[in-house]
């Protein structure tokens, strides 16, 4: 599913949105107590879109005009190049634009899923729902269109020359030229307020805002123009303190650098509320759309001007923030296209105390100091009410290196601190697992015995699994199914296998913990308590985080062969071929969150992939399952994705496999093994043995043992 144009760098786009739901989604104005009031609808979470060609500035007007007619209908200045219209067309295919929250519950996922999750899960390219390409509003789908815009907005807070140059439209380019050399002369359409729109009894709303929108010669480069104009704005002496106040005192919290135009736009997926007002109330009417065009080149963005680390620096101590370096050049590369290339100015404000309340999207309201012990790290939050006024979650919190916390509020780009910068301003956090007491050998003997231990209750509960699987066999050739000589049989045979194996033969798994210190041969005594109990342990997975580590563990025990992934390389092949000879198809199902056995191997209905029978892939799964083998050693991916192996009655997780099981519900650790219900569970850490504590009923894993 690919656009014609997306990848011409002569095209420009933007992208035309409505709501789903036929809903007004611009501003809303009614009378309150007799007088005119607006106000915002809100995110509607869904819409429909088009990516619309639009080379010059009348194809831009016009799709401004349309969108003005409408009240359900919105605008992007970026693009899905997928979505683009083919070659001779002006517009693409209808695609639908769901959000992240969305996306998740669709993939089954929970909403507080990490985003970095659902957004892989559901890939980056459009998945076809309900017979609609679907696509999120985030970066990973959306591209900038080649129109920049410049929002004009003065407000009674500005400086005098400042506000007289953002509100007069001669004034304005003016002023544009001192930082942009020739843009005055560039192709562009001027887009006024939205509000001068509304008549009251006759008269206009008073309304002085403006859009302007300029057409770059290279499109992805919006980036980097909007940080080299921001510098020269601040050199040239045209950017103004912006105050941010306390909604709950009025006092002033912080101030960031405002130039003549509004920087927090140049985001390609960011929705531009370009549509008809939604009016209601007596005495209200609306005029037609407010378009002008002017005709011209695209802008140079060779013509941007360039700073040295000097000029940067200067800049940076004008502003009081900080001037990050542009990440490409002004011809526009790769970064600049994955919409990376901005860095604007950054207000660092020591405002945070200990007991800040901010409310965080997945743990709701807690105070800073709360937060810290929680270990809270890269999470949404909201803009507390004493720095500024918000209501979405568009801030991010995070810790440094050194654990003090940092509250990003990416509206007003200030950057939250304690006021306190020292190490004693905030709690510390107490080690969660303290550091052993015992000597090495000690050590070394309570790892042997507690793995040993747990190998030889993994034996037992094999054993019993095994005698119980063979008695049934017996039990259902004997009697038929409901009859009352099955249920007394069943019933002996339940007595007899708690004589032989205890009361708790069917109990749920334990676990346990074992102090096990890096580099004291942990892995090495597993493998050996493998091989010698290799013939009562039924199935074991041994789980690594690498295919060099996998292959040095199978060398050690007899018998265990190495189980390797699709995209890994065929070690029977000598050109190099991967396991599955369709490796990239097979990611990217998987990525979708769809079976890939189904999808692409043999569907069940007869239907194969046509390297079915030459796959390495396949012959390792047929290898696997022949019973000649039962020990497999593999990725950590395999504690949450079902792999080429039989169920297993044992799994050993060898190093750290935090990373492979973040946002996994199932995991080895708690129902990999689903089919086995008969289980031990084993962890070994940096920790003395533990007392025993069952596992959920309804997780019933298999013997499982870390090795961190």
């Amino acid at each position: 599913m690919t656009g014609g144009e997306g990848d011409d760098p002569k095209a420009a786009f933007v992208t035309l949105l409505w709501t789903a739901s036929g809903q007004p989604a611009n501003k809303r104005i009614t009378l309150v107590d007799g007088k005119p009031t607006k106000r915002a609808h809100g995110d509607r979470g869904t819409y429909y879109g088009q990516v619309v060609r639009a080379d010059d500035p009348d194809a831009l007007a016009a799709v401004l005009r349309e969108a003005g007619d409408r009240p359900d209908a919105l605008l992007s200045l970026g693009y899905v190049p997928a979505m683009a219209p083919q070659a001779g067309e002006e517009r693409g295919q209808r695609f639908r634009i769901i959000s992240r929250a969305e996306a998740a519950r669709r993939l089954g996922l929970a909403a507080t899923a990490p985003t970095d999750q659902i957004d892989a899960a559901f890939a980056a390219e459009p998945r076809i729902i309900s017979g609609d390409p679907v696509v999120t509003r985030t970066r990973g789908f959306w591209r900038f269109g080649g129109w920049m815009l410049f929002d004009r907005d003065p407000s009674p807070e500005m400086p005098d020359d400042i506000r007289h140059a953002v509100a007069d439209d001669a004034a304005w380019l003016a002023t544009m030229e001192r930082v942009a050399p020739g843009i005055s002369a560039a192709g562009r359409v001027r887009l006024r307020s939205s509000t001068g729109r509304v008549r009251w009894n006759g008269e206009p709303l008073p309304a002085s805002g403006r859009h302007e929108y300029i057409r770059l010669d290279r499109r992805n480069a919006v980036g980097t123009v909007a940080l080299g104009l921001q510098i020269a704005a601040v050199l040239a002496g045209l950017s103004w303190r912006k105050a941010a106040r306390s909604t709950a005192t009025g006092e002033v919290v912080s101030t960031t650098m405002q130039p003549v135009w509004d920087p927090a736009v140049f985001s390609p997926e960011r929705l531009v509320f370009v549509g008809a007002p939604d009016i209601t109330g007596a005495g209200l009417t609306l005029d037609p759309p407010l378009v002008e065009a002017f005709s011209g080149a695209a802008y140079a963005v060779a013509a941007v001007p360039e700073h040295d680390d000097t000029a940067r620096a200067e800049a940076s101590a004008r502003a009081g923030a900080i001037f990050g370096k542009r990440r490409t050049s002004p011809s526009g590369t790769a970064a600049d296209d994955a919409g990376e290339a901005y860095s604007g100015p950054v207000l660092t404000a020591a405002d945070l105390t200990l007991d800040t309340v901010i409310a965080f999207q997945r743990h709701g309201k807690m105070t800073v100091r709360a937060a810290i012990k929680r270990g809270l790290a890269d999470e949404r939050a909201q803009v507390p009410e004493e720095f500024r006024s918000s209501t979405s979650f568009n801030a991010m919190w995070w810790r440094n290196r050194d654990g003090s916390p940092v509250l990003w509020d990416r509206g007003a780009r200030v950057r939250h601190v304690l006021a306190d910068g020292r190490r004693e301003a905030w709690d510390p956090i107490e080690p969660h697992y303290p550091a052993p007491t015992s000597t090495i050998p000690e050590a070394i003997a309570a790892l042997d015995q507690g793995t040993n231990q747990f190998f030889d209750d993994a034996v037992r509960s094999s054993k019993a699994r095994r005698e119980w699987k063979a008695r049934l066999a017996e039990i259902e050739e004997a009697h038929e199914v409901g009859s009352r000589e099955r249920r007394a049989a069943l019933r002996d045979g339940r007595r007899a296998m708690v004589a032989a194996h205890g009361a708790d033969w069917r109990a749920p798994g334990r676990r346990a913990v074992a102090q096990a210190a890096a580099g004291i041969g942990k892995s090495t005594l597993v493998a050996a308590c493998i091989t010698t109990r290799q013939a009562d342990l039924g199935n074991v997975g041994f789980l690594t985080d690498s295919t060099k580590n996998a292959e040095a563990i199978a060398a050690k025990i007899p018998g265990a062969v190495v189980v390797r992934g699709r995209g890994k390389p065929d070690p029977n092949r000598t050109d190099g071929a991967a396991m599955c000879l369709r490796p990239v198809a097979a990611e990217r199902v998987a990525q979708a969150g769809l079976p890939v056995g189904q999808m692409l191997c043999n569907d069940g209905n007869g239907k194969f992939c046509p390297f079915f029978s030459e796959c390495g892939w396949q012959e390792q799964k047929r290898r696997n399952l022949s019973g000649e083998i039962t020990v497999f050693v593999g990725s950590h991916n395999y504690g949450t994705h079902h792999g080429p192996m039989p169920a297993l009655d044992a799994v050993v997780i060898d190093e750290n496999c935090v990373k492979p099981l973040i946002g996994h519900i199932d995991s080895a650790l708690t129902g990999c093994c689903r089919p086995r219900r008969r289980a031990i569970a084993v962890e070994i850490s940096a920790q003395p043995w533990a007392t025993a504590t069952p596992w959920r009923r309804s997780a019933t894993p298999c013997a499982t043992l870390l090795v961190p």
